[in-house]
């Protein structure tokens, strides 16, 4: 039993550093997609791109952050519906995501 425990601690903690990395690189992809039209049209440098990119999506995680998780809690999924077979069914995807991005 403590076996089970402690498998789906190290599934929990494994699922929420993916889903950190994921966010991460996604929100990268978002914020070149947003500011290289700038930069590209020389109205702002590159430097001063880091920094404006940077803080708008600080600003924007600490306004909307909050809302977005209730709405996802509340709204979309709910806790019940939630399983072991869907957690691993889950990881062994974002493993799968993981591998192609290594190659």
């Amino acid at each position: 039993m403590c076996t089970l425990k402690r498998r789906k601690s190290v599934i929990t903690l494994f699922t929420i550093l993916v889903g950190m990395f994921m966010a991460f690189t996604i929100g990268a992809n978002d914020v070149a997609n947003g500011i290289a039209t700038a930069v590209g049209a020389k109205a702002i440098t590159p430097k001063q791109a880091a920094f404006l990119a940077s803080f708008l999506e600080f600003l924007s995680a600490v306004m909307f952050g909050a809302t977005v998780t209730k709405t996802i809690a509340n709204g979309i999924v709910s806790i019940e519906h939630i399983t072991i077979q869907i957690t691993l069914y889950t990881v062994h995807y974002q493993h799968f995501y993981l591998l192609l991005l290594g190659s």
